[in-house]
């Protein structure tokens, strides 16, 4: 495999999780404001 596609893929990952986590965020903070 090649180190720049790990790192890609690395970068993907957590763009993806943060992401995730980010909507969570959002729909816990819209929860609390109803």
């Amino acid at each position: 495999m090649n180190i720049n596609t790990a790192i890609f893929e690395d970068l993907l990952i957590r763009i993806v999780h943060s992401s995730e986590i980010l909507n969570i965020l959002r729909s816990t903070v819209i929860i609390s404001k109803k």
